[in-house]
Parts: C-alpha cells; sequence; structure tokens
C-alpha cells in the first residue's frame, strides 16, 4: 500500500461495497492494485479479470501533486503503460466521485465488459 488511502478512495470504496450490498454484481475489484510485473505502479481500483482500472485525480483544484509538472508526467507515463499493456484506465476527480457522477461511469464499464 503506497500509504493511508485518499478521501476519493475511501468514499469510492464505500460507494463500491454499498452497491455490491444491494447487490449489484461488480466482479472482482481490488483496491491498490500492482497490475505492472516489475514496476510498483498501482491502480487505485481495478478489476484485473477485465483489465480496467480507475485512477482518482485527487487535490485537483489545490494544485496537488498530480496536477503539477512531474507528477502529471508521471501519471500520463504509468496510465500509458497501463494502456499499451491492454487495460483500460479511467480517470475521475474525488469531486465527481463525491457528487455520485463517477460511479455511473464505473458501473457502466463494468457491465460493457462483463457482458
Amino acid at each position: 500500500m503506497t500509504g493511508e488511502p485518499s478521501r476519493g478512495e475511501r468514499a469510492l470504496k464505500h460507494i463500491l461495497m454499498r452497491l455490491r450490498s444491494d447487490g449489484v454484481d461488480l466482479g472482482y475489484w481490488e483496491a491498490e492494485y500492482q497490475f505492472h510485473p516489475t514496476r510498483k505502479w498501482r491502480l487505485d481500483f481495478a478489476w484485473p479479470e477485465l483489465w480496467l482500472g480507475i485512477e482518482i485525480q485527487g487535490s485537483t483544484w489545490a494544485r496537488g501533486k498530480h496536477s503539477r509538472g512531474r507528477g502529471h508526467a508521471n501519471d500520463c507515463q504509468k496510465i500509458s503503460e497501463a494502456t499499451a499493456m491492454g487495460w483500460s484506465i479511467m480517470t475521475v476527480t474525488t469531486e465527481q466521485i463525491l457528487k455520485q457522477e463517477a460511479h455511473h461511469w464505473i458501473l457502466a464499464a463494468i457491465r460493457t465488459r462483463m457482458e
């Protein structure tokens, strides 16, 4: 684990757990999933069998580390490498999770891949 889960990660995990308890089939998912065989890169959430990953961009309005030069470049490298390996990566903001917008997109992506 790369440290304490962010506010967005905690909120999305809560939403996913609630959906599962309501009987929504989400398949198998894992938080902090290490997807790369040699790098220590992790996806915030992943459905390994579906090759679907979720990356949460926090502090987008506060100039957090992921929205500045080096952090953004590193994120681009990680997401590009994952895509080159065959992963579909959805990036969402903490605000989109808290407003309950993101889970609709995530559910649609899961359902599309489970068909």
